[in-house]
Formats: structure tokens, C-alpha cells, sequence
């Protein structure tokens, strides 16, 4: 398991793991809650990593609008076979397996152009096993991120804002299908 979070679930920046939240700054560990990582990938490169803390996690959630939510669970509905997917992310025999493909779209990763990567971490520091670590490709991250509300969207984009100093392009909207799926 350490070489799976080694390989996957470091911060790509540092080099080790990540410590602090990027919204809040408070440390991650010890905490009296769980931690979520995210990662987008593109092309076989790391193009943002985050780490956010419970409280600050249940804020981005909370911001997401009613409409967003709705479209959000009929793309699950839809896509996602989820008693299978309970089954597989129950009774992992390894992590890494959960990361071998879409849990949407089930393309092979190393087929995706795109993806990102959320896994949640407990208070005490270990991998989490349960809804995740899971990958969306970009393919289906678009299609997610196509029935979002401007608020949500706005939401994501403060964020990034916030937290991200920028390249070249800070400060315009985020591409598309680079709303990573933080539900």
C-alpha cells in the first residue's frame, strides 16, 4: 500500500506527502477528521494536486447548487453500475486496482488522455478504503461537468483562484473538463 500512495497519492510538488490543507492551511495530521487528495492528470503529468481537509471539504460540497446536485446524481444513475461498484471498492484486494480505470466509463487508464485521482486519507494518516480512492477520466468528468450551474461553477473557479497561484491564463475560466469530481 505505501508504494501505491507513494506512486499515486504524494504530492507530485513536494515529493512527499501532503501535510497541510490547501484551503485552510491547518495541518492534516493528527486531525480529528478524515482528509481528501486529488489529482489531475494529463498526458502522464500532475497538472494540480490539492489536499483538503473535512471542514473544508463539506464547504466545497456545500456549495454546490441544487441543479448541479441533481445532475450530478442522475450522471451516476446513468453511468455507473453501482452495485458493482460497491462490491469492487468494498473488497479491494489491492488499492491499486481502484485506480486501474474509469469507475464511470471503465476506460483502461492508460487509455485516458486526462484523469484525476481522489482518494481520502483518516485522521490518523492511513489510505481510507471505501467510495475511495476512485479515478474519472476526463471524458467522463466533461460529461459531468457539462450540467453544472453557474454557481458551481463560480464555486470551483474562486477556488482555484484562492489556491492556485497561476501561469500564463490565471484568472480565466478553467477548461473544460478540469472540474475535478469532488462529490
Amino acid at each position: 500500500m505505501n508504494e501505491f500512495i507513494r506512486e499515486w497519492l504524494e504530492s507530485t510538488e513536494t515529493g512527499g506527502a501532503f501535510d497541510h490543507c490547501t484551503k485552510c492551511a491547518c495541518e492534516l495530521e493528527p486531525r480529528v477528521g478524515p482528509w481528501t487528495v486529488t489529482k489531475e492528470w494529463h498526458r502522464g503529468e500532475c497538472i494540480m494536486e490539492y489536499a483538503l481537509c473535512h471542514p473544508c471539504r463539506g464547504e466545497m460540497v456545500s456549495s454546490i447548487s441544487a441543479e448541479s446536485l441533481t445532475h450530478v446524481e442522475g450522471f451516476f444513475e446513468r453511468r455507473v453500475d453501482l452495485s458493482h461498484w460497491l462490491a469492487t471498492v468494498m473488497t479491494p484486494d489491492d488499492p491499486a486496482g481502484l485506480i486501474e480505470k474509469c469507475f464511470a466509463c471503465g476506460t483502461p487508464r492508460g487509455e485516458c488522455e486526462g484523469f484525476g485521482i481522489s482518494a481520502m486519507f483518516s485522521a490518523a494518516g492511513t489510505l481510507d478504503l471505501g467510495p475511495l480512492p476512485l479515478l474519472v477520466c476526463h471524458n467522463c468528468s466533461a460529461a459531468l461537468e457539462s450540467g453544472l450551474s453557474k454557481q458551481t461553477r463560480d464555486s470551483w473557479q474562486r477556488f482555484v483562484e484562492e489556491n492556485f497561484p497561476g501561469p500564463p491564463g490565471h484568472g480565466e475560466p478553467v477548461p473544460h473538463a478540469r472540474i475535478p469530481a469532488i462529490f
